[in-house]
């Protein structure tokens, strides 16, 4: 063999040993966004108390983790602690003051790892899509239901028995003409 070749193999082996030797996660992590520094954003000087982004860099996160999120009361941070639930890359940022903490720092993107997958309690279906409850403008019109020739409320009622009397009388009249040719009255 050349020298190339058995360089080339050891090289192959080094990051096979090295792929193989990375232990998949063994427990769920909760991650406290920006560590010490928490999730504050300073208005008076428009900065951020880390930087987000290079602490998410420094981060493995997998599906079942959460992220807490350790913030002052007048920050807007709507949850405090979010379980990931989505493989694949997801963002988390604040849109106060109408963006200005976003641009000025305060977001970052994560990239969730299948690990251990999605423990039991947070392995259910999504919630049903919210739909806009209808409005007064919605509301189907009143129905009028004309009335009959007779003028009455039950009108339509003895309409709907006369049917049915009929029918039955034709009913027992074929039962009858059917049982007279057996002998019999029905």
């Amino acid at each position: 063999m050349t020298g190339a070749t058995i360089l080339l193999l050891i090289t192959m082996a080094v990051l096979i040993s090295a792929a193989a030797s990375q232990a998949p996660p063994t427990k769920y992590i909760n991650h406290t966004v920006g560590d010490s520094a928490g999730w504050f954003f300073n208005s008076t000087t428009n900065t951020t108390a880390t930087n987000y982004s290079s602490w998410a860099g420094s981060q493995t996160f997998s599906l079942g983790d959460y992220l807490i999120f350790k913030t002052s009361s007048n920050q807007t941070a709507l949850t405090i602690t979010v379980p990931l639930t989505i493989q694949g890359p997801n963002y988390f940022f604040s849109d106060a003051r109408d963006g200005i903490q976003c641009q000025h720092g305060l977001a970052f993107e994560i990239n969730v790892n299948r690990g251990l997958g999605l423990p039991p309690s947070l392995n259910q279906p999504p919630p049903p899509t919210y739909r806009e409850p209808p409005g007064p403008d919605s509301a189907s019109p009143p129905v009028t239901i004309p009335a009959g020739e007779e003028g009455t409320g039950n009108s339509g009622f003895k309409k709907g028995a006369s049917v049915q009397v009929i029918a039955c009388v034709c009913l027992f009249a074929l039962l009858a003409v059917i049982g007279g040719d057996r002998g019999g009255i029905f």
